[in-house]
C-alpha cells in the first residue's frame, strides 16, 4: 500500500473531509469525491457560481467607477491602464473564483 495521503471532499456537506491513503479506492465512499484542485474547498457548484457572480460585480463596479479616469483628457497613467487590464483579466485566472487575485480599488493603497 502506497503511504501518501489525499483529501477527498464529501459532495454536498461543505467542510466534511476525509484523509485517505492515496491507492484507496474511493468507491468504498461513494458520498465523497477527489480534490479537484489546490484550492478546492468543497464547495458546491452552486456556491462557485454565487463567489462568482459576486467577483464580476465588483469587478465591474471598479471598473465603471475608473472609467472617467481613463478619458483622453485624464491622461491616465500607465499603472491605472495596468490595474484597469488587470480587473479585466481576473476571471481568466486559473483558479477563479477560489482563488482571486488581490485587485484593491483604486486611489485606497496607491
Amino acid at each position: 500500500m502506497n503511504n501518501s495521503v489525499k483529501v477527498v471532499w464529501h459532495r454536498t456537506e461543505r467542510g466534511k473531509n476525509i484523509v485517505v491513503y492515496a491507492d484507496d479506492d474511493l468507491s468504498r465512499w461513494p458520498d465523497y469525491e477527489e480534490e479537484k484542485g489546490e484550492h478546492h474547498l468543497g464547495h458546491t457548484e452552486e456556491e462557485i457560481a454565487e463567489l462568482d457572480r459576486l467577483y464580476r460585480e465588483d469587478r465591474n463596479a471598479e471598473l465603471a467607477r475608473t472609467d472617467y479616469m481613463v478619458l483622453p483628457d485624464m491622461n491616465p497613467t500607465q499603472a491605472l491602464i495596468d490595474y484597469r487590464q488587470a480587473l479585466r483579466d481576473a476571471p481568466e485566472h486559473p483558479n477563479w473564483p477560489l482563488d482571486v487575485p488581490p485587485l484593491d480599488r483604486w486611489g485606497e493603497t496607491d
